[in-house]
């Protein structure tokens, strides 16, 4: 990774974010890879598909589901070809990972205690960025050179092309402007923090907020309903353009019982 002051001609410092380790035979995975999650979930799709005939299913939502002694009815919309199809499912059990806004968890009456800091935010997106070489993550401003002020960082993604993530750290305020600004208040942003004023712009891919979302269920699961996901705390993160998270549901979960088929 590369640090640089804000509007920097060359870089303050080189580091690892994270030293390699050799892989050995009981962990044959010892380093990290970055993935964006368009990339990842493709991945799992693949796999989930090819090894376990599992399907997974696009544009695909949970509007409801009603618990029953031996089963759940799960009311479903999908948008196939533009359109909207509402339909009902029967399942043995369900299983809800679907984040912190969850329909599972809000119907099943979990509560969520916890905080989401208004203060910690970040605006962050894929761009495709011509005239900087894709060797290294960069990062501009932050805590080393100016006291928190705004900071931009700018990793390379793992596609074969000129597409970039980016992360804008500043004050709400800023965030604000860049989010309601969209491709212009991105590009202009990445000029006055970089300094690099011979960057070339393309298509801004998604462009979306991230806010820590430290909460807590009560519960995993109520009767034949259960909530899964994150580790210490889930992150919501809300894309405002060209994306929309949407249930999934998966075609080889458990099946109902036999007197139900």
């Amino acid at each position: 990774m590369e640090q640089w002051a804000l509007g920097g001609k060359e870089p303050e410092r080189i580091f690892e974010m994270v030293s390699f380790v050799e892989d050995t035979p009981s962990r044959p995975y010892n380093n990290t890879l970055l993935l964006g999650q368009d990339r990842h979930e493709h991945i799992l799709r693949s796999v989930l598909e090819r090894d376990y005939g599992c399907n997974v299913e696009l544009a695909t939502e949970l509007v409801s589901f009603e618990q029953h002694a031996d089963h759940v009815e799960a009311r479903i919309s999908k948008t196939v070809n533009g359109q909207e199809m509402l339909e009902t499912a029967v399942f043995a059990y369900l299983i809800g990972a679907d984040g912190a806004r969850s329909v599972v968890r809000k119907q099943s009456g979990l509560t969520f205690l916890g905080e989401s800091p208004p203060s910690v935010s970040m605006v962050t997106g894929d761009m495709d960025i011509k005239g900087i070489d894709k060797k290294y993550w960069r990062i501009w401003g932050g805590p080393s050179t100016n006291g928190g002020g705004p900071a931009v960082s700018l990793r390379p993604c793992e596609t074969d092309d000129d597409r970039f993530n980016f992360y804008f750290m500043g004050s709400e305020e800023a965030n604000e402007k860049i989010l309601s600004g969209g491709r212009d208040a991105v590009i202009q942003g990445l000029k006055e923090i970089t300094g690099r004023t011979e960057l070339q712009f393309g298509e801004l891919v998604w462009l979306g907020l991230w806010r820590p979302n430290i909460r807590m269920v009560n519960k995993f699961g109520e009767g034949r309903v259960f909530v899964a996901g994150g580790k210490l705390f889930s992150i919501f993160l809300k894309r405002t353009k060209l994306r929309k998270f949407v249930f999934r549901r998966c075609s080889c979960a458990q099946s109902p019982p036999a007197d139900r088929e």
